[in-house]
């Protein structure tokens, strides 16, 4: 039974107790007084007991401030606050949070108050006093209850962990608290760890932030341990169980000391890199994490871990899912933004068996990968999926032919000189080595001294740099070198796997960048004629070019990886596509789709099938790519097509097959690559078991000739290619154009009226970074092109003056405002006002249109007359609207002396007057039209006589919104700028008179209908009577939009009559307007203006289905051949 009073004076808690008082009677008592005491108190508890009291290594607190330890086991851990500290108030901090994630076994305490958990989870809650003042009242029983806490506390041993999920939490936790230590002493200045991150920097990342150093720091010391801790369990100690010091053979346990030792031989830098972190010099301040990491290592079950890992995930490698699972505790953005994603094994097996055959029969290796000339590198190694398929199927093929017994003096004289593999970062480096050595010394393999897996610590799209002093930078510089060898001279053969994607790309070193440049050309020759190219920068494209490089280099090769499918048939890529099929001989694509941004589905006829989905857990849609540059290949002689299909089969031992050539018309490029394209489509375990089951071989390949300018290479219905390519691209219409204005905040920079945006930029002025991130949804901290400090700036240089607030068209039909100084990196991203002073400067209208419309059909034609934000067309990036303003404003910069006009002809374009205000239409095109109408040019913007520009602009608008057009031409609409007709030369490419009255008569119907649509996409001469009632009074809250028998429900009770279906569905672009207008007001309250303008909108939208048909029945079958057209 407990005693009801204090214990005796000679109790350990009645001298702690009096030792706080006495220092709370001074009055000067802070949470560092009273360490001394309890540490006295927690050592009475047990002989040999040590509470390591050390100073906290910054201001930050990421170390507990006791350690308790008995001999060399360290049993657990305390924190202590100020004695008038509420303990509950401490559990909500982030401190605690990280302590209860890392700590398995830690006591709490103000000094009166201890609060015991073990696994992050509460135990026992003790009080041996009350705080009064100054004046401690201790408990009744505050001596029986300290002696049940210490000795629980004392008790407790670490549980064996089992299971996967429960070592990668306890994994995690400890690891995110050495990433955060490290930081802080990288902050604080500690010598050591500026060293070795400066040697990261100069050697492998040259723009590495501090606090991705940390967390490489951490995490490779972490699943460095793990990876020990794998070969503890195999008792394989590196392959040699004497490299052990005899003082570490004697203790069974496994240490800190050990881990060094353990690391596998074939991974000469992770061995170095443990000696160091295993090394009494290391800063104490991580030592002791670094201890509890590998404390909790010790008590974990190996053979369960490893083995249920596997069994769960349903694959052969469990230890690469183990880091999965340990990034997803870790830190879930990790992954997306290293690029971290396991290649299911069904597509990398499908791609090495590809890669197989394609050397035993197109490259005379009858040994496939096991022939000893066949240099294999995956630049983008990650954890080594690729390369251990590659070694899983020459061991099977060695095996087969040869013996098990023939295996060992393979891999040393034939495999391992030639299986090469990069990577950057360093945890997933650590993964490839433990996995490859595994795999080997499984396999009978034993490493001897001297020998390593040639994988490397090196950055693939980088030259090596210099070395440097510090000893991490001296490990690093070596594999570098090793690198580089590969980079430079050897012969690769095969270049395979799966590089990372990334759109902002920090990978520009002169040396990628200038690689990059042949990509940044056009197919018939030049510089490529793009205004923004930056896709071509995305990583997996840089990594295409090195590989491109490489195996241009050897002469020979195969490249084949698995990437993002954009580059198949965007625009932007063209050269790139234009490249490649001039230096390969064959190009087989698998398109795997599973692209949820484009929104693409299943093709009817495939339903079976199941919904499209990714292989991956990413939107993006991906395609595996092999590339094939055959050796010693005749070069034919350039001729107008490719003479015959190759088909896909084994020709003769030796033979090779000699290579058909096409010229680009001007003979600037040579292409000589025959096409084969593929699609698979369905849910990812079709996908997967159809991977399986299949090979390149039996692939069911479609030939493709991909036509210029763009050489797509997805197969497009080129039926009516010649037709549609008569007409004038709307980008050689309206020479001046751009995309929408990127605010980089919409929720800052974006409102619903010009009073609220004015009071957003006004209190901006006075708030401090933290209050406008707690407001607003603001950028992350490093992001491209935004700033908090450049933002203000931008704000306080302008005033704060309303004069910058404009209206924006942010979504079809949906008006707000903006704070617009036109100012790039500044309060918005991109203001694009180049573009947009056009329309803040003056009146003006333009035509919006995309030039992508991937996963969308056609659609995407508005009128603007204001400026217009990026997404205003599609929630679609790669659909963003692109902007053509009909007027320009004279030109900022002093023009150029006009020079002599030459004799006014019909058929020459009339130059415009840059110092007024003049039309954005190209003189080229304005002749062209004068010539079909059959009209002279006048000056002085060379109209043709009796057009206007905006009669052009109606002329387009109509073409774009006539069904018809846009069915007969969906597939090329998806892939580039709309094309406008300007003659009936569809029907007849002939030039007659018949033909140019025609045409006039067709232009002189249209250009009303274009005008009417003009006027109701701006809300003008809007019949009054297709609007619609708001009949119901109520609180006008828009709850949850819904469309039932002609109303449209905003809440419970109100709703809009006398809607169309038809019209309630109706899109502009990727957005359903009717729909679209409400949610984005969801909580919002109508005002009378609201309800006006929405009733407007549902007759503007019902007169444009009208008035589309009546287009239809001008133009279908005049402009183009009839063609059916639905709405």
């Amino acid at each position: 039974m407990h005693a009801m009073t204090l214990a005796s004076p000679s109790h350990p808690v009645h001298a702690y107790l009096q030792s706080l008082q006495k220092e709370l009677l001074r009055g000067d008592a802070t949470e560092h007084t009273h360490r001394s005491a309890l540490k006295t108190l927690i050592e009475s508890a047990a002989p040999g007991l040590l509470a390591t009291n050390e100073p906290k290594a910054t201001q930050r607190e990421n170390k507990p401030d006791y350690i308790v330890r008995k001999a060399a086991s360290v049993i657990g851990f305390v924190e202590a606050k100020d004695v008038d500290k509420s303990l509950k108030t401490t559990l909500k901090t982030n401190q605690l949070k990280r302590y209860l994630e890392a700590l398995p076994n830690l006591m709490l305490t103000n000094y009166l108050d201890f609060i015991w958990f073990v696994g992050g989870e509460k135990r026992m809650e003790i009080s041996l006093g009350q705080l009064n003042g100054q004046h401690v009242s201790p408990a009744k029983d505050a001596s029986a209850r300290w002696d049940e806490l210490i000795g629980c506390f004392l008790a407790e041993v670490s549980p064996t962990v089992s299971s996967p999920s429960q070592l990668a939490k306890n994994l995690a936790g400890q690891t995110r608290l050495l990433r955060d230590l490290s930081l802080e002493l990288l902050t604080a200045g500690d010598a050591d760890l500026l060293e070795q991150e400066q040697s990261f920097r100069a050697l492998l990342v040259p723009d590495l932030k501090p606090e991705e150093f940390a967390d490489m720091y951490a995490q490779t010391a972490a699943y460095g341990l793990f990876t020990a801790r794998v070969f503890a369990h195999t008792t394989m100690f590196g392959g040699n169980p004497e490299s052990l010091p005899d003082s570490l053979k004697k203790n069974d346990a496994f240490s800190l000391e050990q881990a060094a030792y353990l690391i596998p031989k074939a991974n000469p830098f992770l061995r170095q890199f443990f000696q160091h972190v295993a090394s009494p010099n290391l800063n104490p301040q991580l030592r002791w994490l670094v201890e509890q990491i590998a404390d909790s290592l010790r008590y974990t079950d190996m053979e369960k871990v490893l083995h249920r890992q596997s069994r769960k995930q349903g694959f052969e490698d469990p230890v690469f899912h183990f880091y999965e699972t340990f990034l997803a505790e870790y830190d879930r953005k990790l992954r997306e933004s290293r690029g971290v994603y396991y290649t299911p094994e069904p597509v990398v097996d499908y791609i090495v068996r590809g890669v197989d055959w394609l050397l035993a029969n197109r490259f005379d290796k009858p040994d496939g990968l096991a022939d000893p000339s066949a240099l294999i590198l995956d630049p983008a190694t990650g954890t080594a999926t690729f390369l251990r398929k590659v070694i899983a199927l020459i061991h099977q093929r060695v095996d087969g032919q040869h013996g098990a017994g023939a295996w060992p003096g393979y891999v040393r004289s034939q495999l391992l000189p030639r299986i090469f593999g990069f990577e950057l970062m360093m945890a997933p480096y650590t993964v490839a080595h433990l996995k490859l050595a595994l795999q080997l010394q499984e396999s009978g393999f034993e490493f001897q001294t001297g020998e390593r897996l040639h994988v490397y610590l090196t950055n693939t799209l980088d030259q090596l740099h210099q070395q440097t002093a510090a000893m991490l930078g001296q490990w690093i510089a070596k594999e570098n070198e090793g690198a580089e060898k590969i980079k430079l001279d050897k012969p690769v053969v095969v270049v395979v796997g799966n590089p990372p994607y990334s759109g902002e790309s920090r990978n520009k070193s002169d040396w990628i960048m200038q690689l990059l440049q042949s990509y940044k050309t056009e197919p018939e020759g030049g510089p490529l004629k793009e205004r923004n190219s930056k896709w071509l920068n995305d990583d997996y494209v840089k990594f295409i070019r090195f590989a491109h490089d490489r195996v241009k280099r050897t002469g020979h090769g195969i490249v084949a990886f698995i990437t993002n499918h954009g580059w198949l048939d965007n625009p932007t890529f063209r050269g790139m596509r234009a490249q490649l099929m001039a230096d390969f001989d064959d190009i087989y694509v698998l398109d795997l789709h599973g692209n949820s941004k484009k929104k693409e589905r299943t093709p009817v006829a495939l339903n079976a099938q199941g919904d499209d989905k990714n292989v991956f857990d990413i939107e993006q849609g991906v395609s595996i790519t092999f590339l094939v540059k055959l050796p010693n290949t005749v070069q034919a002689e350039p001729v107008e097509a490719v003479e015959e299909v190759f088909e896909l089969t084994a020709p003769e031992p030796g033979a090779v097959k000699k290579a058909r050539h096409r010229q680009l018309e001007g003979g600037k490029v040579t292409l000589k690559a025959r096409i084969h394209q593929a699609d698979l489509w369905g849910n990812r375990d079709y996908k997967y078991d159809w991977l399986e089951k299949h090979s390149l071989l039996d692939t069911p390949w479609q030939d493709l000739q991909p036509a210029l300018p763009q050489l797509l290479l997805v197969p497009r219905d080129e039926t009516d290619a010649a037709e549609y390519e008569r007409g004038w691209k709307v980008t050689d219409i309206f020479p001046m154009n751009g995309t929408g204005v990127i605010t980089k905040c919409d929720q800052l920079n974006i409102s619903f009226s010009a009073k609220e945006c004015f009071d957003k930029v006004s209190w901006l002025l006075a708030a401090t970074e933290s209050d406008a991130r707690q407001r607003f949804r603001l950028p992350k901290l490093g992001v491209r092109d935004w700033s908090f400090g450049a933002a203000v700036s931008d704000v306080k240089n302008s005033g704060p003056d309303e004069l910058f607030v404009k209206p924006v068209l942010y979504r079809p039909f949906d008006q707000r405002y903006l704070y617009y100084t036109g100012r790039s990196k500044g309060l918005m991203g991109w203001p694009v006002q180049k573009l947009f002073r056009h329309f803040s400067e003056s009146p003006n209208i333009g035509l919006i249109t995309s030039r992508l419309t991937k996963g969308e059909p056609f659609a995407h034609a508005q009128i603007t007359d204001k400026i217009t934000e990026v997404i205003c067309m599609s929630p679609q990036t790669s659909n963003n609207g692109f902007v053509f303003p009909l007027w320009l404003l004279p030109e900022q910069t002093k023009p150029e002396a006009a020079k002599p006009k030459p004799e006014p002809e019909q058929s020459k374009p009339v130059q415009p007057l840059l110092n007024q205000r003049h039309p954005n239409l190209s003189p080229t095109f304005l002749a062209a039209l004068a010539q079909a109408l059959g009209r002279p040019v006048v000056e002085p913007h060379g109209l043709p006589e009796g057009v206007t520009p905006e009669d052009v602009l109606a002329y387009v608008y109509a073409v774009l919104h006539a069904p018809s057009y846009r069915s007969r031409y969906a597939g090329f609409l998806k892939s580039d700028f709309p094309r406008i007709p300007l003659s009936n030369q569809a029907l007849a490419p002939v030039n007659t008179a018949q033909e140019a009255t025609d045409f006039v008569a067709i232009w002189n119907a249209l250009l009303p209908l274009g005008m009417q649509l003009i006027d109701l996409h701006r809300l003008k001469n809007v019949p009054s009577a297709l609007r619609v009632r708001f009949a119901v009074q109520g609180s006008n809250e828009v709850e949850k939009p819904r469309f039932e028998n002609g109303r449209v429900w905003i809440n419970a009770t109100q709703y809009f009559d006398g809607v169309p279906a038809d019209t309630w569905g109706f899109k502009v672009g990727g957005y359903a307007v009717c729909e679209k207008w409400l949610k984005d007001r969801k909580g919002r309250q109508l005002d009378f203006a609201d309800i006006q303008h929405y009733g407007a909108v549902v007759a503007a939208l019902t007169r444009t289905r009208e008035l589309m048909q009546e287009i239809d029945a001008v133009a279908n079958g005049k402009l183009w051949p009839e063609a059916a057209g639905s709405l």
